[in-house]
């Protein structure tokens, strides 16, 4: 354990380190309970959020409204505070007596559903991390964020048994955001010398980006399905980091990044039992991200659907109930959103809400 926390200060104090969320941009319970290992499964709506290119396999008309996030008190509570009320001294030296880390995430979004497209917007996407070190003159190092989007997101089917495959299609998710961030590393001795609202000064961000993805459903019993898709393809959002040694920032949320999916769905005398097994790649396929990569299994029963997720840094359980208006999902996590500084992992629990119109 000694030799843990020594080799993460020094690793920490040069480097900084990368923070993931288990809820991405335009998640739903189905994606996050997944852990986000869900892009060869069709015929559902939770699918468009897991890739575009399944947008010809369910085409539905409504509106629906739907509350995801991490239902920890303590990190609810400091989320809400430090996005959206004045940040003030008080505020700040409650911080230093919370847990090393803290890890907050939030989405609610509206949806609006045809037979050409899904148009969604997205009011507030939140992120909240706070990781307090070094205990003899403790520090605090914070990453916040504010997220508005409207999305549009369409498919289309481009080709029929072809190429061993029963249906090949393409998918895309266009949309534009507005976002207010900060990040910064200060101890209780800075606010001797500055203003809380100077340690959190949150920075503007607005422009446009989005998902390309291909889907190929195999028609060949021993091929898996197979999906590609490239996130953020734009790479618009860009960050502004503090001049200081700590530093936190986000991975496979923001930046462009790769996936290739792997799965097959089997019918069983109950329902459908489906698996899925999701590479993430840096880039255009660039560095392969080993300890991400994740798989994700769901068994069906219509009204009812079981979500396993498992990787290095995640294992998931979730239980989906639905009804004709009203869908509510919890989940079960064991997880380690910052592993570097991380040596155990933190039991979360999430919970989505979904009304439908």
């Amino acid at each position: 354990m000694f030799k843990f926390l020594i080799t993460t200060f020094i690793f920490v104090n040069i480097y900084g380190f990368n923070v993931n969320h288990q809820i991405k941009p335009g998640a739903d319970f189905e994606t996050m309970s997944l852990g986000n290992s869900c892009s060869t499964f069709v015929g559902d709506k939770f699918t468009l959020s897991c890739n575009p290119a399944s947008f010809p396999y369910y085409q539905s008309e409504g509106i629906s409204l739907s509350l995801l996030g991490k239902a920890d008190g303590d990190s609810i509570d400091n989320g809400r505070d430090l996005i959206f009320d004045p940040i003030t001294e008080d505020l700040i030296r409650r911080l230093f007596e919370q847990k090393s880390f803290n890890s907050f995430t939030f989405d609610g979004s509206i949806k609006f559903n045809t037979s050409m497209f899904e148009l969604t917007y997205t009011p507030y996407y939140l992120i909240g991390d706070l990781y307090i070190f070094n205990p003899a003159f403790p520090e605090i190092s914070i990453n916040l964020l504010n997220r508005e989007t409207l999305r549009l997101t369409s498919g289309d089917e481009i080709s029929q048994n072809k190429w061993g495959a029963k249906s090949i299609s393409i998918g895309y998710s266009f949309f534009y955001y507005s976002h207010s961030y900060a990040t910064n590393t200060f101890s209780l001795f800075d606010l001797s010398s500055k203003d809380a609202e100077e340690l959190i000064a949150f920075k503007d961000d607005t422009g446009f980006d989005g998902k390309l993805s291909l889907l190929y459903l195999s028609n060949i019993s021993f091929i898996p399905n197979i999906s590609l898709q490239v996130h953020n393809f734009l790479d618009s959002a860009k960050f502004e980091k503090p001049n200081t040694d700590i530093t936190q920032e986000s991975i496979l949320l923001f930046e462009r990044y790769t996936t290739i999916g792997l799965g097959k769905s089997f019918q069983t005398t109950y329902g459908e039992l489906e698996l899925n097994f999701e590479l993430f790649f840096s880039n255009f396929l660039d560095e392969f991200y080993s300890k991400y990569a994740t798989l994700g299994m769901r068994y069906n029963l219509n009204l009812f659907s079981v979500n396993l997720a498992g990787s290095i840094n995640y294992q998931n359980i979730g239980f989906l109930f639905r009804s004709e208006n009203f869908n509510v999902g919890i989940s079960y996590a064991r997880e380690k959103d910052a592993p570097i500084i991380q040596s155990d992992y933190d039991n979360s629990t999430y919970i989505q809400m979904e009304v439908s119109l």
